[in-house]
């Protein structure tokens, strides 16, 4: 049996945040194997200092800055 903490509520609330900043779903199946959740797909983006492909176009202003 699994005890859940506040932990999870904080892990949950950063998943929250990830979908609503990148348009992505919580888990895809179509991405890679390694990149099914959006954590591990963010955190791949990030070490490949791609912080562009993150942001959901929708949120991006016209220049393109965020």
């Amino acid at each position: 049996m699994s005890i859940i903490t506040k932990h999870y509520d904080v892990y949950g609330f950063g998943v929250v945040l990830l979908v609503l900043l990148t348009g992505q779903e919580a888990f895809d199946a179509n991405r890679p194997d390694e990149r099914e959740d959006i954590r591990s797909y963010v955190e791949d983006l990030v070490q490949k200092e791609r912080f562009n492909e993150i942001v959901d176009p929708k949120i991006v202003e016209e220049e393109g800055e965020i």
